[in-house]
């Protein structure tokens, strides 16, 4: 139980997450904690990522494992007669016990720190996002990426043949336009290998997909995430039903939008019964999860009127 406990603690604060926010990066805080860093720091506390408060979503899954854990935390303590708040809790990760057991000498300590301050990023932060990725390449200034982060700058597709760089619109490319990555083909990741140097990536850009055509999305989204303009979606605020794998969620965080409890309801399965959601969720507005989608693929946000169930 307090082990539990540990992993739903604030690493600001030190306590159970009370409305817990979950930053661009990744971390989730107490909402009133990491405002409060960022207005200080500009930054992640976790990371060191530079963030802002705008970027900052609701981390509902946790807020309710939060309000779970609480009920059976004050059942267990009733029960066993302990409080877990006093509770001497260990880390017994396999870096911890290492950490503990391992002595640095100073001067080691500090050649260490020298070498992570000279330690520059790649200019290319690849992400494969093929049927058949390259697992290594040797290229100056560019490494290989293996998930969706903030860091990455390029994302490559493979085109679907005579379609004159349209791709299949799949969850993915959606992802890769919704963090505005630069999105080119295969082609410009092979010829880079082969000539041993990144190659101009203009002539190898994707510039939509088989579902809603060359909209130009992929530029749109990037011209928008070089020149700070903010992302479409900015100012969005919806609530999300049926996204059981979180699929929405992402897209929608990644965008700027804010998930939580609002008017605007996307319907995220094409399965739902309507009519039981409308007695539901009372005056809500139940929306396609197409509307979404489409406001992705295309980057501008499209009539929702359209997408009203």
């Amino acid at each position: 139980m307090a082990g539990i406990m540990r992993e739903l603690q604030c690493d600001i604060c030190r306590s159970i997450l009370n409305e817990a926010s979950t930053t661009f990066c990744g971390h989730t805080f107490c909402r009133s904690c990491i405002t409060k860093e960022i207005d200080e720091r500009r930054k992640c506390p976790a990371c060191g990522k530079k963030a802002t408060i705008d970027q900052l979503n609701p981390a509902e899954p946790y807020q309710s494992v939060v309000g779970h854990f609480m009920q059976m935390k004050q059942e267990f303590e009733r029960v066993n007669g302990i409080d877990l708040s006093t509770a001497e809790i260990m880390d017994l990760s396999v870096n911890s016990i290492a950490d503990r057991d391992m002595e640095v000498l100073p001067e080691a300590a500090d050649t260490n720190q020298d070498s992570q301050l000279s330690t520059e990023l790649p200019t290319y932060r690849i992400l494969q996002m093929t049927e058949n990725p390259i697992k290594h390449i040797d290229i100056p200034d560019a490494r290989l990426e293996h998930k969706v982060t903030a860091d990455v700058t390029h994302a490559v597709f493979d085109t679907a043949a005579g379609t004159n760089g349209l791709v299949k619109n799949t969850q993915k490319y959606r992802m890769a336009i919704a963090c505005g990555y630069h999105i080119v083909n295969e082609a410009w990741l092979k010829i880079s290998i082969e000539k041993g140097f990144v190659q101009p990536d203009d002539r190898f850009s994707v510039w939509g997909d088989l579902t809603y055509g060359r909209t130009g999305a992929p530029k749109k989204a990037l011209d928008s995430r070089l020149n700070k303009k903010g992302h479409l979606l900015r100012h969005l605020k919806v609530g999300l039903i049926g996204d059981v794998k979180g699929e929405y969620r992402k897209y929608l965080m990644a965008a700027r939008a804010q998930v939580g409890d609002f008017d605007d309801l996307i319907v995220c399965k094409p399965d739902q019964d309507i009519e039981t959601l409308r007695s539901k969720y009372p005056g809500k507005n139940l929306i396609s999860y197409k509307w979404i989608e489409a406001s992705i693929c295309r980057y501008e946000l499209d009539d929702k009127s359209q997408y009203i169930l």
